[in-house]
C-alpha cells in the first residue's frame, strides 16, 4: 500500500452528518451539508486546535477527519480528468491575469 503524500492530505471537521465551515455572526456554528463545503486545515495547523476548543466550549461534539486525495485506479489505468477549462481565482474574487 502506498504511504499518503503529505502534501495531499487536509484536516475537516465533522460535526454530527455536517462540516464545520465558519462561525457566523454572534458567533454562531456554521455548517456545510457536504464535504465540498468543510473548511480544510493544513496538517499540523495550530488553528485546528483553536477551533476544536472552540467547538467543544459551544456544546458540539467535533470530530476531526483527514481526507486524503489519491489517484483513480480504472481499468488499470489513471483516470483522465475531465475537460475543464482551467481557472485561477485571487483572494478577493477577481480573475489573475494569467489565467484563461
Amino acid at each position: 500500500m502506498m504511504k499518503p503524500d503529505p502534501l495531499a492530505t487536509a484536516y475537516v471537521i465533522k460535526i454530527g452528518s455536517r462540516y464545520f465551515c465558519r462561525f457566523g455572526k454572534g458567533r454562531r456554528v456554521m455548517t456545510a451539508w457536504s464535504l465540498a463545503g468543510a473548511t480544510t486545515f493544513l496538517p499540523r495547523s495550530e488553528y485546528v486546535e483553536k477551533i476544536l476548543q472552540k467547538l467543544v466550549a459551544a456544546g458540539k461534539a467535533p470530530e476531526l477527519r483527514l481526507v486524503t486525495i489519491v489517484p483513480v485506479q480504472m481499468q488499470g489505468r489513471e483516470a483522465r480528468e475531465p475537460d475543464v477549462p482551467e481557472l485561477t481565482v485571487c483572494l478577493g474574487g477577481e480573475r489573475h491575469p494569467g489565467a484563461h
